[in-house]
Order: structure tokens, then sequence, then C-alpha cells
């Protein structure tokens, strides 16, 4: 990722990133300076500048009534991150306790069903960070591992450990049937895994499957995967029973 791209992805706009690396070429500059250099507007300049202060990333000193600014060390930028984040935990600590309240508003006795197709690999791990974030401790799902084209998708097998390990942290079971065809690959990559049950089958099913409290997710892996989950309690049921009966039927 390059440097300003990856800058702009954890908050900075372009023009913030543009005089910040303006001030880290000239060091200690006049705004008249820094306009030539990070090619802004003149009338936005300033407003880039407190942004930047605000983040801890310029500073500023006066001279003979003139001010100077200059970039803060580089190292700042992860003194931002940390600060952001938390931020985020701050709020999502205040969030939680309003939940409740804004829950109750909503009438769960109606159990609405709704689908969502979700494409590429991106959406293929949107799909299990939903998993994670929809249970809680000592919840349990169930899923079933029967695409054997996802073990050639290194990018992917390190999401998927990587998400096992957010899950034994929160503590989440988990209930695995696995292909046959995936049962060397599979089981030295969960091999150290926790509250985890594995069993392997012969059966030959048209797409992986996760069930998770009332959702049923499914999903085939291409050059372009595709899944969709389905949130419906009556389908879910059904589901925990189809997968219930290939359980209780595999060594």
């Amino acid at each position: 990722m390059e440097r300003a791209t990856l800058l702009e992805s954890i908050g900075l706009t372009k023009g913030e990133i543009k005089v910040y690396f303006a001030l880290l070429d000239l060091g200690s500059s006049t705004t008249g300076v820094i306009i030539k250099k990070a090619k802004v507007s003149r009338s936005k300049v300033y407003e880039m500048l407190e942004r930047l202060m605000d983040k801890g990333l310029v500073s500023f000193v006066i001279k003979e009534n003139i001010k100077y600014f200059e970039a803060a060390d580089p190292d700042h930028i992860i003194h931002y991150i940390r600060r952001e984040k938390s931020l985020l935990e701050e709020k999502e600590t205040e969030l939680r306790k309003i939940l409740p309240a804004l829950k109750a508003k909503k009438n769960f006795n109606k159990k609405p069903q709704t689908s969502t197709v979700y494409e590429g690999i991106k959406g293929i791990k949107t799909i299990y960070s939903e998993v994670i974030y929809s249970l809680k401790k000592g919840d349990e799902y169930y899923a079933i591992a029967a695409e054997p084209e996802i073990i050639k998708n290194k990018d992917f097998i390190t999401f998927i450990k990587n998400f096992h390990k957010r899950r034994e942290e929160r503590g989440i079971k988990v209930k695995l049937l696995v292909s046959q065809e995936m049962k060397s690959a599979v089981f030295e990559l969960l091999k150290d895994s926790k509250f985890i049950e594995i069993k392997y089958f012969n059966q030959t099913l048209p797409s992986a499957i996760l069930i998770y409290g009332d959702n049923v997710a499914t999903y085939v892996w291409a050059d372009n995967p595709c899944g969709i989950v389905i949130q419906s309690p009556i389908i879910a049921q059904r589901y925990k029973k189809f997968f219930e009966n290939i359980w209780s039927n595999t060594k």
C-alpha cells in the first residue's frame, strides 16, 4: 500500500497528507512556502494545519510575530492511531450502555426475514466477521467446509486462521464438518484451536455453510466468490437439524 493511501486509510485527508509530506521535506516553514510545496489552496491551508495539529502531527512556533509550522516525528502517527483506537473503545463502551434502550424500540416479535448477497473475497470475509460479532461468549455455531478450492488461496487461509484466534478470544464454540478432500489442510490449520469439534464427512454438498443464531450463510468459491446470508429463525432451525443429522451420522 502506498504511503499516501495508507495515511488516508487511517483518517487523514488528501490535503492533510500533502501538507504533512511537504513539512517533512521543508522542516520549519511558513504557510506561503507550504502552499507552494504542497500545492494546496491558500484558503484551505490553515484548516488543514489545524486538523493536523489536532492529530498531533504538526506543531508551530512564533518567531518575530510569524508562525512557523513543523511536522512532528513520524512516530507520532502511531500515537495518533493509538489515541483513535482508545476513543473508539470508549465509544463502544458508551454504545453498549444504550443498546438495551435502542433494542427496546425494535419490535423483535415480528422476527423479520431478510437476505443479503455478498460478492468477492472481501464479501466472504465480511460474513465470517458477522459470525464473530453477532455471537457472545459461550455461544456455538455450526459450519460445513465443502469448498476444497479455498485451500489454494493463501490470503483467505491466513484470514481463517486469524478468524479462529478471534473466535477463541471471545469464547465462541464451533462444530465443524469438513469434506474429506480438505481433511489434511484443515487439520493442520486448526489442530491447536480451542472450543472446536471437528468431524470429516464423505457427502457431496453444493456449498460451504455457516449456521449462527437466526442466520444461515452459504457461499461458493469461484473466481469471484459469492455468498448469501439468510436471516430467518425457521430456516436457521431447519439447517441446524440438517447439520445435526449429518453430525450424528459422522464418526
